[in-house]
């Protein structure tokens, strides 16, 4: 065995040490029941125990540096996915207002087409209804005038053929009395077409 296997693994020594001590001890009837190693001490100017502790103490150092650097990594990685996941909860929740705000402006877009088409439509309507109220006012007009105008040719040849005639005051009053007739019938009819 070597120095670093007895160190490390004193067990093992002493069951070696033990076979064949006692290979030696059976000539003389002799048997070990217990035995121990208590330490392993150096002699002076030959420090190897001490250096193999030494070196077994830096080595559980480097371990537990090695852990705890470890430890350290896990939490920044820890940490660096909580801020990630923090950061994708922060856009998931801007994405979902810039989608509700896009809602909510493509409805109102919606809503002001439709009031801009009713608008459109209210005003060609009101349109088409004054334009049809021109037309009756202009058909009116075209009406009266033809009515008066033929009135005044009749009146005016009547009394041309009254004054004409011997029987002119008679017949002027009959005339003035067809007249009114007449203008009251233009009257009637003015009103039924307004």
């Amino acid at each position: 065995m070597t120095m670093e296997e007895i160190f490390k693994g004193t067990k093992e020594f002493k069951h070696e040490v033990f076979g064949k001590v006692q290979l030696e001890l059976n000539q003389f009837g002799l048997y070990i029941y217990n035995a121990n190693v208590k330490q392993l001490v150096d002699v002076r100017g030959h420090e190897y125990f001490s250096y193999l502790g030494q070196k077994t103490q830096m080595e559980i150092i480097a371990i537990q540096r090695e852990g705890e650097g470890k430890k350290e990594e896990i939490n920044v990685k820890a940490k660096v996915k909580i801020y990630e996941n923090l950061r994708e909860a922060e856009v998931a929740e801007a994405n979902a207002e810039l989608a509700q705000k896009k809602a909510g402006w493509t409805q109102a877009s919606r809503v002001a087409e439709v009031e801009s088409e009713k608008a459109v439509a209210l005003r060609d309507a009101e349109l088409q209804r004054e334009v049809e109220r021109m037309n009756a006012l202009a058909t009116t007009e075209k009406l009266k005038a033809e009515l008066l105008t033929k009135a005044s040719v009749e009146y005016d040849t009547k009394v041309y053929n009254l004054n004409c005639s011997s029987q002119l005051g008679e017949s002027i009053s009959n005339f003035n009395l067809g007249f009114v007739d007449f203008h009251l019938e233009i009257d009637w009819l003015m009103n039924a077409i307004d």
